[in-house]
């Protein structure tokens, strides 16, 4: 059996198309006819509440079938739970050829920015330090990825912004990570600090952890026709064609005008693939899911932590 991929959307500033790039992603990869599962690392619970809907989320934060909880047992109260039994499957409501889009979910809520501050205290308390905090979950996570592999042909981790040892164990795990940034100043200076932060320079030299698996790829989004992102996107280029980039940059755009948050949440029950996006959208992320999976089968680059600027 073919092992699923994993993948991480990340980046140290919200507000660049993340969690729309997830959903999006999630739905595009179940239309190509992947297994496919979300795991919401963000306690905005965005991405929970877009595949499942307020009365499923609720439900599931009242059962305690969340990423939160799974921490607070196995990490706090040293509890053995497998996290594929926090899976909630089945939340889709788009269709395609008349079947539902195979999406299953692990949801995230407000309470998991409280339970990583509990978890880290704890931890502390048990004389952990930082790095071996951090070691914790890494490993926590990287022993359960094999099963959910095993069960979906995509893993998609939905990263809070900011750089977290949460956030970090599931970059430094996956075999993917992808970067949403919109071309503009403010964006793409948050998406120099990101790389030094984990890819690249001092900070990432200092991780206990074992390096991510690839340079990070940078997907453009809300780009619009203006001149200050067309040279944005063009400098962007440069930088990933280096001979030691910070990062690689995705040939596929997402324009400003295209599908956004609101929208896709505000479907109605039953909507299809095609309704829900559109004919452009639709080729759009069948462009942009086959970069990725070309991206999952390339060679790993050689990272150099001293070379980032």
């Amino acid at each position: 059996m073919t092992q699923g991929r994993t993948i991480a959307v990340a980046n140290m500033k919200g507000g660049v198309g993340k969690t729309t790039t997830v959903v999006m992603l999630a739905d595009a990869f179940a239309a190509r006819g992947s297994r496919v599962l979300v795991i919401d690392l963000d306690a905005q619970a965005n991405v929970s509440f877009c595949l499942a809907g307020n009365d499923l989320l609720s439900v599931l934060i009242r059962e305690d079938r969340t990423i939160g909880a799974y921490l607070e047992d196995t990490l706090v109260n040293r509890r053995r739970r497998a996290l594929s039994s926090f899976v909630r499957g089945g939340v889709s409501d788009t269709t395609r050829g008349g079947t539902l889009l195979d999406i299953s979910l692990i949801a995230s809520d407000p309470s998991l920015r409280l339970i990583e501050r509990e978890l880290i205290v704890a931890l502390t308390e048990k004389g952990y330090g930082l790095n071996a905090i951090e070691g914790q979950i890494f490993r926590r996570i990287e022993k359960e990825l094999p099963a959910l592999q095993a069960a979906y042909d995509i893993v998609l981790f939905d990263c809070a912004p900011g750089v977290s040892p949460l956030n970090e164990a599931a970059i430094r795990s996956v075999d993917l990570v992808i970067v949403p940034t919109i071309p503009d100043s403010l964006s793409t200076l948050g998406l120099s600090a990101f790389c030094r932060s984990i890819w690249h320079g001092t900070l990432a030299a200092g991780s206990s952890l074992p390096r991510p698996k690839r340079l990070p790829r940078v997907l453009a989004t809300r780009r619009q026709r203006i001149r200050q992102h067309q040279e944005k996107l063009d400098a962007m280029e440069i930088d990933s064609s280096r001979r030691n980039p910070p990062y690689r940059l995705l040939k596929t755009i997402i324009p400003q005008a295209n599908t956004t948050l609101g929208s896709i949440c505000s479907e109605k029950v039953g909507a299809t693939y095609l309704g829900k996006y559109g004919a452009a959208n639709s080729v759009l992320l069948e462009e942009l899911t086959a970069e990725i999976m070309k991206e999952l089968n390339s060679q790993p680059e050689m990272m150099l932590h001293a070379d980032a600027s």
